[in-house]
């Protein structure tokens, strides 16, 4: 049993293997060693979710958690994974508030991965409360996913986060940002070519026209004429 807790790389794969972790969880809360508790936790965690089972491994992430707030230990990596797979299972339990508490609190512990930062987004998207609030919560998410993309490279998923940013303020009538996102789309897009800016430049245009600037979509829309890289259509 000692040997299971202590190998740093072994899979917990079998029911045997699961009944001896809660064994070893029970005498490790037995003889009060929060050290041997955590890790017990851990691995039971681990164990549940590589079978496929994320409610099983539900108590132990939630007290896993608790161990380390405890012990005082500077945050580590794998806090915000472990924050944001508590907000997977919440979300399956439609426990929307603890969701989008787990997803705040996963962006405040570490830097965000650019995975770690589009699956807050999708959490977010799947459980927002107030669905007016979506740019606003949304847009803290994405914009955290650019900044974890090296400088000058990713030219093509950063033309499509901006439009992630761009796309839930329009839908929410506050085309002012949206419009400023859709510009940076624009400069992305005219890095991979002249052909590929058509598009972004069309949705410009449509932005201006739905912001009551229909002169401004004009002169974009015969810029993009008089440059002869549109089709008719």
């Amino acid at each position: 049993m000692a040997l299971l807790l202590g190998m740093p790389g072994h899979i917990c794969s079998t029911e045997a293997d699961g009944e001896l972790l809660q064994l070893a969880l029970q005498w490790a809360v037995g003889g009060q060693s929060l050290q041997a508790e955590a890790r017990a936790c851990f691995l039971l965690a681990r164990h549940h979710v590589h079978l496929k089972q994320p409610e099983e491994a539900l108590s132990f992430l939630e007290r896993l958690l608790l161990l380390h707030r405890d012990s005082g230990a500077p945050d580590a990596a794998w806090l915000s994974d472990c924050s944001l797979l508590l907000a997977d299972i919440y979300s399956r339990k439609c426990l929307s508030h603890l969701v989008l508490s787990c997803v705040k609190v996963a962006s405040l512990r570490t830097q965000d991965s650019l995975a770690g930062s589009l699956r807050s987004v999708n959490l977010v998207l799947q459980n927002a409360l107030q669905p007016h609030s979506l740019p606003t919560q949304t847009s803290h998410y994405l914009r955290r996913a650019l900044a974890s993309l090296t400088p000058g490279t990713g030219h093509a998923l950063r033309g499509l986060l901006h439009t992630s940013l761009a796309q839930p303020y329009s839908h929410q009538g506050y085309y002012g940002p949206a419009i400023t996102f859709m510009m940076q789309v624009v400069e992305a897009s005219g890095v991979a070519g002249v052909c590929a800016i058509v598009d972004p430049l069309v949705a410009l245009a449509w932005l201006h026209v739905l912001h009551g600037q229909s002169l401004v979509a004009l002169n974009i829309l015969q810029s993009v004429q008089d440059a002869v890289v549109a089709s008719e259509d």
